[in-house]
């Protein structure tokens, strides 16, 4: 027992140790108050490099490190660290995979014990590489990152500054084309200066030096050929993205206005509705003769002027109450078939498709519903039935929506407002995706970002949104809507229902094409007698399971014919960065 509870005490406290100590690791930070670096182009091809890196630290550091990489064939050597401020160190050079690591070990006491804690310390780094000069056949360069991508804390000052053999002749470039730095001459030598750079910039300068300035230059890399050339029109094509920069920065935030007041000038000329002299609250009938079909096109959930499967349902609930469809739930086996009232040339066109499109799962005279589901898992099927489903609604929408439609809605605007939303998406992404690539400003992105936010919206808003009823629409529209509002009240229907089973029937297949039935099956169970219930299959049909299975079919369909599917995976010489540790 004894051993357990050490055990368990030993357990807790390295849980808790390994817990507490990434908040002690965090107690400490550093910065780079001041990065200085010069460099000597030699006309030996060498170039020497001085850097002085001011730190500050607060907290227990052991030193700092300093990434340098090299290109193959260049080398570094005679390298020298000196400190500051009365601190001791040591270092050591690494392999790395890049290049080489030079590590610097700080101490606070000249046996080299203690390490460094709530101090400040410039570091002094001296090195010389070979091989980073190439001499072409007509031009000298040398392309040096002086700040690389790879440093753990942002320079809140930089400098730099490069000594050629002599000032005649030379030709320089600074990258990135819009690095934000000032430069200056003094004598040969080139100034460079910097409010802060960020950890994950990189400046770089590029110079094509005239071959007298060199002499022998064995410590270059010799290339039989000409460069300059390609230099400048390497150059020539970052001079051509800066111009394109400055350019989309200046068009991005007006594309950004331009688009904006074209949405809002979209709904301003079509999206207003139009007053008409309607004010009732309620309406406790249905406002028109219209089939439950129209109605859940033009009054419905969605886009107006088009059905889903809402409607779909309203018309095989609508042939159930006319008895033209007979649905059984005996012995827990749900079963459509047709009756003898079945006469196709007294049917609506879409009565026929629809009865059409759920006879293609009889056997024998009946639909067994429960076995509709299985059937769709077949991917041609669920394909065929989809295709079915949507040839349907195009080709109501085409026989009986169409023709209504000028009647009772413009959609007009909403047509506007896709096209105008698809442009603008389209320019937005365009433009982002060159910033991107190009490395372009962020006040593209900026502008862009909100264009496809709000482009984006617009391809999803309802065409209610930039459309408009028109004077007899939104009559019908507003009648519509108040008898969904009482079909959703429940204690609007308690007071006054309807007075007989025919009417909740009808209630019922209007309030499933109007996507409301909840509320109205809730009422009918508490306020129809339980045997009219019983007997209406109707109601059965809505509520004891045959609603619910083609509900669920339309998604199977789908989750059939689109299975998931595996997912998928996610310069200059010098540079590099460093850290502390």
């Amino acid at each position: 027992m004894f051993n357990k509870k050490i055990l368990g005490i030993l357990f807790i406290s390295l849980i808790l140790f390994s817990s507490l100590t990434p908040v002690i690791a965090e107690d400490r930070n550093y910065s780079i108050e001041d990065y200085d670096i010069f460099l000597d182009i030699l006309p030996n091809g060498l170039l020497h490099i001085d850097e002085a890196i001011s730190y500050n630290f607060n907290g227990e550091f052991n030193g700092i490190y300093r990434d340098i990489p090299l290109k193959e064939g260049e080398s570094i050597g005679n390298i020298e660290i000196s400190l500051s401020n009365g601190v001791y160190g040591t270092y050591e050079l690494l392999d790395t995979d890049e290049g080489k690591e030079i590590k610097v070990y700080l101490y606070s006491d000249a046996a080299m014990t203690q390490p460094i804690r709530d101090t400040s310390v410039s570091v002094f780094i001296s090195y010389d590489m070979a091989n980073v000069t190439k001499i072409y056949s007509d031009t000298g360069e040398v392309q040096f990152k002086l700040w690389g991508d790879e440093w753990d804390q942002n320079a809140r000052e930089f400098s730099a500054h490069i000594q050629f053999p002599s000032d005649a002749g030379v030709e320089y470039w600074i990258n990135p084309f819009n690095a934000q730095v000032n430069q200056s001459w003094n004598g040969n030598i080139l100034n460079i200066e910097s409010n802060q750079l960020y950890s994950s910039d990189y400046l770089e300068f590029r110079s094509a030096i005239p071959l007298s300035e060199f002499s022998n230059a064995e410590y270059a890399r010799h290339i039989d050929e000409p460069g300059l050339n390609e230099i400048h029109k390497i150059q020539d094509g970052e001079a051509f993205k800066s111009d394109l920069n400055n350019a989309l920065s200046l068009i991005a935030p007006g594309l950004l206005v331009l688009f904006i007041i074209c949405f809002v000038g979209v709904y301003v000329k079509f999206g207003r509705e139009p007053k008409v002299n309607y004010n009732g609250i309620y309406e406790r009938e249905p406002p028109s003769d219209d089939a439950p079909l129209i109605v859940n096109a033009m009054y419905g959930k969605g886009n107006v002027g088009t059905i889903n499967e809402d409607g779909f349902q309203a018309v095989i609930m609508d042939l159930i109450d006319r008895k033209i469809l007979s649905f059984s739930d005996e012995d827990n086996k749900l079963n459509l078939k047709l009756t003898d009232k079945y006469n196709p040339s007294e049917l609506e066109d879409y009565e026929r498709d629809v009865i059409r499109l759920i006879r293609g799962f009889e056997v024998d005279g009946v639909i067994d519903l429960n076995s509709i589901e299985g059937q769709l898992s077949s991917s041609m099927r669920a394909q065929a039935f989809l295709d079915d489903f949507n040839l349907f609604k195009s080709d109501f929408k085409a026989l009986h929506v169409e023709p209504i439609m000028d009647e009772l809605f413009d959609d007009n605007g909403y047509t506007y407002m896709l096209v105008s939303a698809i442009i603008g998406l389209a320019v937005a992404i365009i433009l982002s995706i060159i910033t991107f690539v190009l490395d372009f400003s962020y006040l593209i992105y900026y502008a862009m970002a909100p264009l496809i936010i709000i482009s984006a919206i617009c391809l999803f808003l309802p065409n209610t949104f930039a459309g408009r009823w028109t004077e007899e629409g939104m009559l019908k529209h507003k009648q519509w809507d108040n008898f969904k509002k009482y079909l959703n009240d429940f204690s609007l229907i308690k007071e006054y229902p309807p007075e007989s089973i025919v009417i909740w029937n009808k209630y019922l297949v209007y309030a499933t094409a109007l996507g409301v039935a909840d509320n109205v099956q809730k009422a009918m169970k508490e306020l129809v007698p339980e045997s009219y219930i019983d007997d209406d299959e109707l109601y059965r049909f809505r509520f004891y399971g045959g609603y619910m299975i083609f509900a669920s079919s339309f998604s199977t369909a789908s989750s059939t014919v689109s299975p998931d599917s595996p997912g998928g995976v996610g310069g200059g010489s010098g540079g590099g960065g460093g850290g502390a540790f």
